[in-house]
Parts: structure tokens; C-alpha cells; sequence
């Protein structure tokens, strides 16, 4: 490392940890802060909130670890310039994109390590906050809905469709057995439901795809939202078996996708294909890609943010600040019009994911060059 790469990396250190601290407190206050005094409320130790409160961070974190990036560089390129040294780095002969090198690298540096953490344990602090919240809400109610509830339909013949529903999700045994909670399964013929059957548990049949129902009752639904059931009328029909797949596929379908591994993901978005819910299987897929899409997006504001921060060398930190939030309200909505589109199948989940990154890098090496033409504003 020269002592370009210090001076330059000694600018953008301090700012980055202090524009991440920013941008945590103001995630938190916008988002989690409302939610932790309504379950205060309700008479929540503090020990418990404090607990939500370190489960959400790696996912606040992976979301203001990259913004934080771009306020980092304006406004250590911005001191950097307002005190002349890129002047003097240009004057030693020293080319924009070289003083740039140790940005990138420092961006990739903290991008890498939040797309590994992004793949399952982000995911898992997801899920045992989601738990918690739950937990809370259920309090003094007689619901039983957790948040490991799935729904799936299985094609049974060419004009039959089940609609099977485990509001307890699956629960793995002794010996490789798994069971399914509180499932209730609709028979719909040509689009019509003529058939309900409720049953308190389904057992594996292990090797197989096929679940066993245990105390089935013919004509009765468990829902997710009640302990009660309800009685449909129509035909009566006696199911006791019911091909569903493995149990590790059906766990993959269990919670929100921010609650999975990108492992489970995949899974989730094979399964949903295959039984035709192909807007489900995208949202899987987007998600999976976003993981590392959005970490990538800390090597563009790098590539954005340095530039801009040499040309407003006069404006201030209050203009550096309010910069940042207006270039990461531009990624941020294209990111959102991207993703919907390659949800709705306009386009495959890579593409929709990293377009806007690659546009954003486009748009840095656009004002790298103008820098490079022009020189150093001072």
C-alpha cells in the first residue's frame, strides 16, 4: 500500500463508520422503533426488545453498510479536494482512476463479507425475529398461526387440484421421521372446491413423497388464522394419503423469503415452479439474486460518490448528505422497478438484479473520465 492508498483510505474510513451509524439510527427510527413500542406496550420485558432489536441489525446493516459508502466517498473526496491534495496527487502525476484504486478495493472489501452473511445468516436472524414477533402478538389470543404455516397445491389428475395448507409447518422426529401440523387439504375439480378434509397431523412415509393423515375428518378445514374449524358442505371424501414431497423440499416452502437460506430458495422456487405458481417461484429467485446484487452496489456508490464529492467541493457536508440520500433514492427506485419487472417474468432474476448496477457503474465511470478530462476542482 502507498502512501496515496493511506492518505486517500485514512479520508474515507472515518466518514464510512460514522455515515453507517447514521443511516442505522435512521433506518431504525423510521421502521423498528414504532413496532418495539407497541409490543412494549403489551407488557414486553426490555431484555426481549433489546434481543429483537440485535436480530434485526444484520439485516439494517446489510442495507446501510453500502449507502454509507457513498456519503464516505463525497465527503472524503470532498476534503480531499477542498484541501488541495488531489490537486497536488494530479501535479505528482498521479491519474484519478489510480487514486481511485484503494476506494474500490475498500468497497469490495465490505461488499464480499455481506454477500456471504446475506446466503443463510442474515436469513436466520430474520427468522428468529419474525418467531419473537409473533410470539408477542399471539399473546392473550387463542390463534396458533406460526410463522413456519405454508400453503401448496399438488395436481391430482387433470381436472383435480389439492390445496393442502400445514398451519404448524413441518416437525422433524427420531429416526428421519418428519410430520406436518394442523394440514387441511381442498379438492377442487374444474376450478370448483367440492371436498375439504382436516386432519390434526400428516406422518411421512419416509423414503417417499407421500403423507399418511392422522385423526382425518372429512368436511372440516383447519385454517391459519383460528383453532376452530370450519365446515364446508359438499362431497365426503375419505383421504388418508397424499403425495407431497420430502420433507427438507417442504420446509424450503415454510416463512417469508427474507426468512430463508439462498439454499432453501432455490428449493422453494424449483417447487413452486413445478406445481405452476410461477410468480412465487420469482419472488424466490429475485430475492436469492438480490443478495448479492445489493451488496455489489457499495463498488458503485464508490464509483459514483468519489467523483461527485471532488466537484461540490464548496457545498458543505449538508450538501454531501443530501446528495447521498438523492443518489440512493435514484438506485433504490430503479432497483424497485427492475425487481418488479423480473418478478411480473419480464426478464430473467440476474438481469432484473443487476442492471441497476450495472448502470450505476456506467454512470461512474462516465464521471470518473469527466474528472479525469477536466482535472481537479479546487
Amino acid at each position: 500500500m502507498t502512501r496515496t492508498d493511506r492518505v486517500v483510505l485514512l479520508e474515507i474510513v472515518g466518514p464510512f463508520f460514522g455515515s453507517v451509524l447514521l443511516f442505522t439510527s435512521l433506518f431504525l427510527a423510521a421502521g423498528e422503533l414504532q413496532k418495539l413500542a407497541e409490543f412494549s406496550q403489551k407488557g414486553v420485558s426490555p431484555g426481549f426488545l433489546l434481543l429483537m432489536v440485535l436480530f434485526t441489525m444484520p439485516y439494517i446493516l446489510a442495507y446501510t453498510i453500502p449507502m454509507a459508502m457513498l456519503l464516505a466517498t463525497l465527503l472524503g473526496f470532498g476534503r480531499l479536494s477542498s484541501d488541495s491534495e488531489i490537486v497536488a496527487l494530479f501535479a505528482s502525476g498521479t491519474s484519478f482512476p489510480r487514486i481511485m484504486a484503494p476506494v474500490v478495493g475498500f468497497a469490495l472489501a465490505i461488499a464480499l463479507p455481506i454477500i456471504v452473511i446475506n446466503q443463510s445468516l442474515i436469513p436466520a436472524a430474520n427468522h428468529k425475529r419474525e418467531t419473537m414477533a409473533m410470539e408477542i402478538r399471539q399473546r392473550g389470543s387463542t390463534a396458533t398461526t406460526t410463522t413456519e404455516a405454508f400453503t401448496l397445491a399438488v395436481k391430482a389428475g387433470d381436472n383435480q387440484q389439492y390445496i393442502v395448507h400445514a398451519a404448524g409447518g413441518v416437525r422433524f422426529g427420531t429416526g428421519g421421521k418428519a410430520y406436518l401440523d394442523r394440514v387441511g387439504i381442498l379438492l377442487y375439480e374444474k376450478g370448483m372446491p367440492v371436498a375439504a378434509v382436516g386432519a390434526r397431523r400428516a406422518e411421512w412415509k419416509i423414503g417417499t413423497t407421500s403423507w399418511v393423515l392422522i385423526e382425518d375428518k372429512p368436511g372440516e378445514l383447519w385454517m391459519a388464522e383460528s383453532q376452530k374449524s370450519v365446515v364446508l358442505y359438499g362431497r365426503q371424501i375419505r383421504l388418508r394419503e397424499v403425495e407431497l414431497g420430502k420433507p427438507k423440499e417442504l420446509e424450503s416452502l415454510e416463512g417469508r423469503v427474507t426468512e430463508l437460506s439462498t439454499e432453501k430458495l432455490a428449493e422453494r422456487a424449483q417447487l413452486r415452479h413445478a406445481e405452476g405458481d410461477h410468480a412465487a417461484a420469482r419472488e424466490a429467485e429475485i430475492e436469492a439474486q438480490a443478495r448479492v446484487s445489493f451488496p455489489l452496489s457499495a463498488l458503485v456508490f464508490a464509483m459514483v460518490g468519489a467523483p461527485l464529492g471532488i466537484q461540490r467541493t464548496r457545498s458543505g457536508k449538508g450538501m454531501g448528505f443530501g446528495l447521498s440520500v438523492l443518489v440512493t433514492f435514484v438506485y433504490w427506485t430503479t432497483v424497485q422497478i427492475f425487481q418488479a419487472i423480473g418478478k411480473g417474468g419480464g426478464m430473467p432474476a440476474l438481469v432484473a438484479c443487476e442492471v441497476p448496477n450495472l448502470v450505476g457503474i456506467g454512470v461512474g465511470i462516465w464521471l470518473i473520465w469527466r474528472v479525469t478530462q477536466r482535472g481537479a476542482v479546487n
